[in-house]
């Protein structure tokens, strides 16, 4: 009978087999609550609207303003350092090696330097946990993230097809190309405002 549902996805891994369906039951919540507040610095409307099963019409967003470029925080520098690749989960040796001068260095400069890096790499501070709603690294002068936060991508083709009903057409299917992206580039701002720079 699963199989005939369209928003419903199975894979194997590690030898167990994962059924991923909707779950309706946090949409009832939502939606027998008179009120609902949701704070997310980097979820959309148009995905709220997708997980409640409403139109994004229905959901008022409020927000911060931007400050004008005269007033951008002074006391936040973003620097990016190329030539690493995606530092992902698989490193050569010779990579390890890199990140962990580059950290040694950042550290001698930055005392209290805070870390981010895969859970896999031992890392006290890891992607999809800590750059989101911790205030740990609120009062530390630098913060190092290390590598692309790309989510499982099984598990993001499960929640993809949970909210659109649609399977994933590859590389060429632009909506779920730019679900992936924004999937990134979430964990990318979040991570970015640990610092609270003022």
């Amino acid at each position: 009978a699963l199989a005939r549902q369209d928003r419903h996805s199975f894979r194997l891994s590690g030898g167990e087999l994962i059924v991923s369906s909707p779950e309706g039951r946090y949409v009832a919540i939502a939606n027998a609550a008179k009120t609902n507040v949701f704070l997310d610095a980097t979820l959309t409307r148009e995905r709220l609207a997708q997980m409640l099963q409403c139109k994004p019409s229905e959901i008022y967003v409020i927000e911060q303003a931007d400050r004008p470029a005269n007033q951008k925080p002074n006391n936040l520098q973003v620097i990016q350092i190329a030539d690493m690749g995606k530092a992902g989960r698989q490193r050569s040796d010779q990579l390890k090696g890199r990140i962990a001068a580059l950290a040694a260095e950042l550290e001698q400069r930055h005392p209290d330097l805070g870390v981010i890096d895969y859970k896999s790499e031992g890392s006290e501070h890891y992607w999809f946990r800590d750059n989101r709603g911790s205030n740990e690294f609120k009062e530390r002068s630098a913060l190092l993230t290390i590598g692309t936060p790309c989510p499982n991508l099984a598990s993001l083709e499960a929640d993809y097809i949970a909210l659109t009903g649609k399977r994933p057409g590859g590389d060429e299917d632009q909506q779920w190309t730019d679900f992936i992206t924004d999937a990134i580039d979430n964990e990318f701002w979040q991570s970015d405002g640990r610092l609270r720079a003022q």
